[in-house]
């Protein structure tokens, strides 16, 4: 039976929307382009929400690099997954955040509670791309297609 190409397209798709977005956001982590705080700044930002030093490394890791590796299309379902992980524990903290869920309740514009609805928008992407895997237009589909699947 053929794949359908349109699936691969919708993977193509999903992987560049989040990838690229979070892409944007770990470059300002990382190194302060887009008028983000850079790396140190980063880090000590996490630090005032009690987010040890060593944790948030890994998570401006898996931001920077994760969404790198989606938008190239590598190790697709790892990255994917390490960036729903990522994703679900910002979620965590936007939820926590005073006024989160008052736009709800209020219908008032949506203010602290974008972030949360961006970042459930973002881990069920990711969980997404980590359960359908790069798709054809992937550097995984080139590199290992020859691997038998079982």
């Amino acid at each position: 039976m053929r794949k359908d190409w349109r699936i691969d397209i919708a993977c193509l798709g999903l992987r560049m929307a989040l990838g690229l977005v979070l892409l944007y956001f770990g470059l300002q982590k990382v190194f302060g382009l887009f008028g983000g705080p850079g790396y140190a700044a980063t880090v000590d930002q996490m630090g005032t929400m009690h987010i040890h030093p060593l944790l948030a490394n890994i998570s401006i890791i898996i931001e920077s690099l994760g969404s790198f590796l989606l938008v190239i299309g590598l190790l697709t379902p790892a990255a994917a997954a390490a960036i729903a992980g990522n994703m679900a524990v910002a979620m965590f903290f936007n939820l926590k955040a005073p006024g989160a869920l008052d736009s709800l309740r209020t219908g008032t514009p949506p203010g602290a509670s974008m972030g949360l609805f961006i970042t459930i928008l973002m881990t069920v992407m990711a969980l997404s791309i980590a359960a359908m895997g790069g798709g054809a237009y992937s550097l995984d589909a080139r590199l290992f297609r020859n691997v038998k699947k079982k």
